[in-house]
């Protein structure tokens, strides 16, 4: 059970029903969908709390893994519950902020005397419609187009697609990931501290794949070895969120051909929209997730005192 405000519990497994049952009235936004605070809870850390009905979490930074992050996702007694956390002794340790906020739960704010709110641009999750990605019929997706069309061109017919509901892998389907895995850090010059969180991640939620909910895999294979990845989650409203997605860049254009396929198994889902992160304001990953024309933004707001 989740501690009640001010004191906080830590993150288990036991939590998702109560943490779902207020996301559930949201779509889908990354940083409060359970299944990736539980995999990037790499260091035990994260805290949860339930002010008003409403749920407030404590995280590591994505950028920092030394400082905090306060955020809350809710509807009820929005201006009062703000108040509160403002004041609590919480927000001397967060930056005196708090983050990650859905537009929903800003719109819901009245009174703008007591509080300063900041658009955080960094944060703003990628919503993609999965029909266009699939088609790469649309100008604007001639570049992918030609890609993917090369990428068959070179490797036909020896791709081979696989999908499956992630209770259902093989240690033989781990090893594959962890492999390709490795091979994206090498691709990018990352060592094991650089890409140490994401890699702890990716371990997390497979090793508690029983325990979440409604994960699939996506696994590109060419010429007998795995070459790509993707974990996708179908979430409620008709959405799709894209937790991993991890290749070898050496079979080219295959980014672009593994994520036609995460918008197919994504309609197959019944998910029409696609959740594809935040670039976190690093210039090459924002280009890179623009080109997939996004139809909105799922926008996150920052709270301060106004002075």
């Amino acid at each position: 059970m989740i501690a009640k405000f001010p004191k906080f519990s830590k993150l288990t497994l036991s939590d998702r029903k109560e943490i779902e049952n207020i996301t559930k009235l949201f779509p889908p936004y990354s940083d409060h969908n359970f299944s990736s605070l539980w995999a990037w809870n790499v260091y035990d850390s994260t805290k949860l709390s339930l002010l008003h009905d409403n749920l407030i979490i404590k995280l590591t930074d994505y950028e920092n893994s030394n400082d905090e992050i306060l955020t809350l996702i809710g509807m009820n007694k929005i201006e009062e519950t703000i108040k509160i956390c403002l004041k609590s002794s919480e927000l001397k340790t967060v930056g005196n902020k708090i983050r990650l906020i859905p537009e929903e739960t800003i719109k819901q704010i009245k009174d703008l005397d007591f509080v300063k709110i900041q658009e955080d641009r960094d944060n703003h999750d990628y919503i993609v419609p999965a029909w266009p990605l699939v088609e790469l019929r649309a100008n604007e997706f001639r570049g992918k187009r030609s890609s993917v069309n090369r990428f068959c061109r070179i490797y036909s017919p020896h791709i081979l697609v696989e999908r499956k509901n992630m209770t259902h892998l093989s240690q033989a389907d781990i090893d594959s990931m962890i492999s390709v895995f490795e091979q994206w850090m090498l691709s990018r010059n990352l060592s094991e501290n650089e890409s140490f969180i994401e890699k702890r991640a990716l371990l997390r939620i497979i090793k508690s794949r029983n325990n979440l909910s409604n994960l699939y895999i996506i696994k590109i294979i060419v010429k007998e070895n795995v070459a790509a990845f993707a974990i996708v989650e179908k979430c409620d409203k008709d959405f799709a969120l894209l937790h991993f997605e991890k290749a070898n860049i050496l079979y080219k254009g295959i980014f672009h051909y593994l994520n036609r396929q995460v918008a197919g198994l994504a309609l197959d889902l019944g998910a029409k929209k696609i959740n594809f992160e935040q670039d976190l304001g690093i210039p090459g990953l924002r280009c890179s997730k623009l080109t997939y024309h996004p139809s909105i933004f799922l926008k996150k707001y920052t709270i301060s005192k106004k002075t």
